[in-house]
């Protein structure tokens, strides 16, 4: 939304609005989800095709800033019933209606919706000729990126696959509330001594990615009210007091748990914790409404950090959990000048390829293998070939293919087979 750095001039008569509603602005900073995040909010009047709107959508306007006593020449339409008016707490009133010195009004000419990395064209045609030149090129550029990865990652290649994996995620279906695509990831089992590892991956991933926010789980923050993850509607005001899952589709989410100390989570952080969890399962973000709760579908890549196991990954068998065997690597903040914009552009592209059906061959060796699988180990169910099918189509993606081929399935297997004996290693030398 194009909205000016600075409130429109204010002229005298409307300086008493100007300095009444400073006392305010705290109140209506709680319209970014993000704490601390800066910004003029804005009014927007449109006039059609409201019901494309969605939560969350990042949009474009075009239009006309109207002056503070514009809208006093032509007010709103009166309500049905005007003795409502008497009755409405100032709170209310200022919410639905704040100064323009908070909030300027802007009548819409014209909008469309941004993609998911606002940067890539929003012509069709322009950005399927920069899909079909970064697929003619994917093989390289992966490998360019997987080199990259792999340095920062501490020489762990197939640390750096997975994590390639869970960047080019991305939900593109959803079949009897499963999220298709979904790629929830966690990465365990850093030195100790990487203290400042969120942060540094954090710096490092928000020079891949065009969207990034960080949370630390901590029982301290967790139980704090003030804490807020999710929407929660202020009944006083009526409104919504957005929560820092308030995030638009395409943001990666970097969960971090290597604060969380011993101690215990009181009922309202068991709530967030639990929340949370769905979150990552389901891809839905939960809205308060203090007498019921509303789930709306969201979009996030989600990355987990942890010295162990996650506690939020344990009982997700959709979530990848991997131990790293970090050995000696790049710092995350060394050489950042590498990740081009040509590897931006990779990852973001990509996750614009239509993918195509299975390929008619590896249809028949992937239900072969399963079968087999099944029979060696009865443990193996549905949701892991459900995982292993999403993984084979990030594998076809990442080299620039719009379908799953017999290769791809195979490599992925492969790579299943190295975590799935790491992990038992790893929960081997724990007894």
């Amino acid at each position: 939304m194009r909205v000016p750095s600075q409130p429109p001039n204010i002229s005298k008569e409307n300086q008493n609005e100007s300095n009444s509603s400073d006392a305010q602005r705290i109140r209506f900073d709680n319209n970014f989800p993000i704490p601390g995040a800066k910004g003029t909010p804005a009014l927007i009047k449109v006039y059609d095709d409201q019901e494309d709107f969605k939560l969350n959508m990042t949009i474009e306007f075009y239009g006309i800033l109207s002056p503070p006593d514009f809208d006093e020449a032509f007010p709103e339409p009166a309500l049905p019933d005007p003795s409502y008016l008497s009755f409405e707490p100032p709170e209310e009133r200022m919410a639905r209606r704040p100064p323009h010195s908070l909030a300027p009004r802007i009548h819409a000419i014209s909008w469309q919706p941004l993609r998911k990395n606002p940067a890539l064209p929003s012509n069709p045609n322009e950005l399927s000729q920069k899909i079909v030149q970064v697929q003619a090129n994917a093989v390289q550029l992966r490998e360019e990126l997987l080199s990259i990865l792999e340095r920062k990652l501490g020489g762990d290649r197939l640390a750096a696959q997975y994590l390639l994996y869970n960047l080019l995620s991305s939900v593109y279906n959803r079949a009897s509330f499963l999220p298709l695509g979904n790629l929830p990831l966690n990465l365990f089992n850093w030195p100790r001594e990487m203290k400042d590892l969120p942060f540094k991956m954090g710096t490092f991933l928000s020079n891949l990615v065009p969207k990034l926010h960080s949370i630390s789980i901590t029982t301290q923050n967790f139980n704090q009210e003030a804490f807020r993850l999710f929407p929660v509607k202020n009944y006083l005001q009526n409104k919504l007091e957005t929560g820092q899952l308030q995030l638009s589709s395409g943001t990666m989410l970097l969960l971090s748990e290597t604060e969380l100390a011993s101690g215990s989570f009181s009922p309202e952080g068991l709530k967030k914790l639990n929340s949370l969890a769905q979150l990552i399962k389901w891809q839905k973000v939960a809205y308060d409404f203090q007498h019921y709760q509303a789930d709306f579908e969201t979009d996030l890549n989600v990355l987990i950090l942890s010295w162990a196991r996650s506690i939020l990954a344990k009982d997700n068998p959709l979530c990848l959990q991997l131990p790293v065997c970090y050995t000696s690597g790049e710092d995350f903040l060394h050489n950042l000048d590498s990740l081009s914009s040509i590897l931006r552009c990779y990852v973001s592209l990509l996750k614009e390829i239509q993918m195509e059906q299975i390929n008619e061959d590896a249809q028949e060796v992937i239900q072969s293998q399963f079968v087999e699988q099944r029979q060696v180990d009865p443990s193996v169910s549905t949701e892991d070939l459900h995982v292993w099918l999403t993984l084979a189509r990030y594998e076809a993606m990442s080299r620039g293919d719009r379908e799953v081929k017999v290769q791809h399935w195979k490599e992925i297997m492969e790579k299943e087979k190295e975590r799935r004996s790491r992990f038992r290693d790893y929960l081997a030398k724990l007894r």
